[in-house]
């Protein structure tokens, strides 16, 4: 029963070592970040108007509250 133990515990420490190094290691394949090139037309506008008065979402901030 031990010995069945420590095969387990082996293999459990090993295929833990192994999923870390597979989530660590960089991407051969790594074509999409930097390559991309948008087109013109597509504008991205955000407003996000004034600051909020308070952050408490009991305290209604603007009338529509």
């Amino acid at each position: 029963m031990a010995a069945s133990a420590k095969r387990l515990a082996i293999f459990a420490g090993l295929l833990s070592l192994a999923l870390i190094c597979a989530g660590c290691s960089a991407s051969a394949n790594n074509t999409f970040f930097g390559a991309t090139n948008p087109p013109r037309e597509n504008v991205l506008r955000y407003v996000s108007g004034s600051e909020p008065e308070s952050i408490d979402p009991q305290i209604p901030a603007t009338q529509n509250d």
